[in-house]
């Protein structure tokens, strides 16, 4: 998904809870890594925004969204990532709301 979202390795570590590089790696190259009840969290919620992104935006646009500036009341300009990865969960769950209300 970071590849989709076109994020650094780091952007992608910025979403997980900031974790080092040294522990991305690991659970990169490892066949089952042990993960934390809060990183399941932050995947699920990720996962499920891409899904929202690809089914309401298409493709496309859904490989762009998460970086670009918003002007929608949860953003005030700034991009989802910058909400997701400055807020945390909470800002990963109004991203999700958001686009949940876009799809009603």
């Amino acid at each position: 998904m970071s590849k989709r979202w076109n994020l650094s390795n780091g952007q992608a570590r910025a979403l997980l809870g900031g974790i080092s590089s040294q522990q991305f790696a690991k659970w990169s190259t490892s066949r089952s890594p042990v993960l934390s009840q809060d990183i399941l969290t932050r995947i699920s919620l990720l996962l499920g925004i891409y899904q929202s992104l690809e089914v309401f935006f298409g493709e496309a646009w859904a490989r762009k969204w998460v970086t670009l500036g918003n002007r929608g009341s949860v953003f005030s300009g700034r991009s989802p990532f910058s909400v997701m990865s400055g807020r945390g969960i909470p800002g990963m769950l109004e991203v999700r709301r958001a686009l949940d209300d876009f799809q009603n």
